[in-house]
Parts: structure tokens; C-alpha cells; sequence
């Protein structure tokens, strides 16, 4: 006998990611809870369990929603601008964007720097985790100095901007959850730009 087909879902389901990333995004893997998870999508725990896994399953998920997120807020915005100063400033400004939306909870920052950071030291999946999506976003980062560098620019010259580079990303991650304003961030990530571009100028 043919096995009978579950009911199909009555939810959208990118929906539902993307209501599960940001309460995760808000509180954090230990400060939320599956009732907050449950409230925040309007599914009862075994719906979630049975479309989403265990709640370690849809964090690490809400983590690769996040950085698909991070990819769609800055496109290429910072692509043909001319110079690594430049490109900075158009990718650090795009991903302002993201990092200070005022939510209920205030400017949120980065996900993964702002919420996987706190449970590495005790979480070993969680850890490896971050590691993937930070070397995810040093990618990232260099790629916009590659695509922005000048022809003569040598190997060791990139690889210095590019760790800068993605060392003011997570700064001004950090200081936009801890509720920074916008203009200062944008002074902060310009000057940090234009300092990492002057490597170029010789």
C-alpha cells in the first residue's frame, strides 16, 4: 500500500525564516526560547520541529538567512567605484543599512558577530558555525578590495586591507547593536575607508 502524503503546509515558509531569524537576531540563541519562536510565527512547537528541526537547527539556518540577507541589502553597490577608499565606504554604507534598522529591540548590528560570538566559547556546533560565516565575510571583504585595488597592488598589501577592512565591518557592527547613531557610523566607516585606501596611493 502507497504510503498517504502529510498534510501539505499552510504557511509560508520564507516568511516563517524570516520571522525566525529575526527573533533570533533580537534576543539571541540562548534568550530565545521555542514559546518565543512559536508567538513570533504563529506555529505551535510541532509544526516548527516538524518543518524547521530542533531549535539549534533554525538558528544555524537563520545564520545563512542572515548572510543571504547581508548579500541582498549591499548587491553591488560598491562594484565600479574606482578605488578601494571608495568601495569600502559604498559596501560599509549598504551595510549600515542592515545593521541599524530600529526594531523593538533597538539597531540589532550583525547577526553572526552579534548573537553566534556569545554562544561560541560553550557551543562546539555553534563555534564551527561562526567560523564558516566569518571567513564567509572576509571573503566578502576581500573581494572588495581585489575588485577596487589597482593593477600594481601587490599580495601582502591586499591581504593587510582586506583583515582592516573586515576588522571596521565587525566594529561598526558592534557599536550600531550597542545603539549608535547612524551619522556617527557613517563618519567612523568613512575615515577607516579612506585610511585603508591611502595603502594604495603609492
Amino acid at each position: 500500500m502507497a504510503k498517504s502524503r502529510g498534510r501539505p503546509r499552510t504557511f509560508d515558509e520564507a516568511k516563517v525564516r524570516s520571522q525566525i531569524m529575526q527573533t533570533f537576531w533580537e534576543h539571541g540563541f540562548e534568550g530565545t526560547s521555542l514559546d518565543d519562536l512559536s508567538v513570533a510565527t504563529g506555529l505551535v512547537r510541532p509544526s516548527l520541529y516538524g518543518a524547521f528541526g530542533s531549535k539549534t537547527d533554525m538558528y544555524l539556518a537563520s545564520l545563512d538567512t542572515y548572510i543571504k540577507l547581508l548579500h541582498e541589502t549591499i548587491g553591488q553597490r560598491y562594484r565600479h567605484v574606482g578605488s578601494v577608499s571608495g568601495a569600502l565606504s559604498a559596501f560599509y554604507r549598504a551595510a549600515l543599512e542592515l545593521y541599524c534598522r530600529n526594531t523593538g529591540s533597538g539597531q540589532l548590528g550583525c547577526m553572526v558577530s552579534g548573537t553566534a560570538a556569545n554562544e561560541a566559547p560553550s557551543n562546539e556546533i555553534i563555534r564551527e558555525n561562526l567560523k564558516d560565516k566569518l571567513t564567509r565575510l572576509d571573503k566578502m571583504m576581500r573581494s572588495v578590495v581585489v575588485g577596487s585595488a589597482p593593477a600594481h597592488a601587490d599580495a601582502q598589501t591586499i591581504d593587510t586591507a582586506s583583515v582592516m577592512a573586515s576588522a571596521v565591518l565587525h566594529s561598526i557592527s558592534i557599536r550600531a547593536r550597542s545603539g549608535a547613531d547612524r551619522s556617527s557610523l557613517d563618519r567612523m566607516a568613512s575615515s577607516a575607508a579612506t585610511l585603508i585606501g591611502e595603502q594604495f596611493s603609492s
